[in-house]
């Protein structure tokens, strides 16, 4: 497919020398540039929020501050363009940014649900007790439901972090149903009510469980 106009776009600040291989010598390049120039990525926004930049505009901040006619600015520049180029092409190095950004979206999702379950152990433990007495039972079709939700919201999530490519898109779709699908689709207690808290909120699952507890 050639050049496209819509490279991967990563988090530079937080990624590692192993995260985006194109040679071992510009993978030292690179992460010797976010050692050396990194700070003049804090610039825009405010200081601690991360910002999403392409290799291209690293290079562009670094020609702006710098007299890139001097060889070890010039070097360093050159190798940014040269990793957006392979990046905004089909090229392993296209692959392997793709494959870490749609993977940190679905570990952000999955830390944000874990930590989720863990502060609401306690409601989710009492009613799941419920469940297993038989005094609540929970609908399976509802849970099912509740998957295809997850589904959606964390597929879109990973479809707006590799771009507007079609193809990337559907890549990012496929790979957050299947982890959903492998993590939370067992139709269980615990799972289920989980999903039903994070989806349709606390105070409203537990006032109709409860509603249905005392009747």
């Amino acid at each position: 497919m050639g050049i496209t106009t819509s490279p991967i776009v990563v988090h530079l600040d937080t990624i590692g020398m192993d995260d985006y291989l194109a040679s071992d010598d510009q993978a030292k390049t690179v992460f010797h540039a976010l050692q050396a120039y990194g700070f003049l990525l804090t610039h825009q926004p405010p200081k601690g929020v991360l910002r999403r930049y392409t290799f291209a505009e690293f290079a562009a901040v670094i020609e702006m501050n710098y007299d890139v006619t001097e060889p070890r600015h010039c070097e360093v520049v050159a190798v940014l363009r040269e990793v957006h180029r392979l990046n905004s092409g089909e090229s392993p190095v296209r692959a392997k940014l793709k494959s870490i950004v749609i993977t940190r979206a679905i570990e952000e999702y999955r830390a944000e649900l874990e930590a989720f379950a863990q502060k609401h152990e306690g409601e989710i433990a009492a009613l799941a007790e419920e469940v297993n007495a038989g005094r609540i039972v929970l609908d399976e079709d509802e849970h099912w439901d509740r998957v295809d939700l997850l589904k959606g919201a964390l597929g879109s999530r990973c479809a707006n972090a590799v771009g507007s490519r079609e193809d990337d898109q559907e890549e990012a779709l496929a790979l957050a149903e299947s982890w959903v699908s492998a993590s939370y689709s067992q139709f269980e207690p615990r799972t289920s009510l989980l999903l039903a808290f994070w989806l349709e909120g606390i105070d409203a699952v537990c006032g109709r469980l409860s509603r249905v507890v005392e009747a």
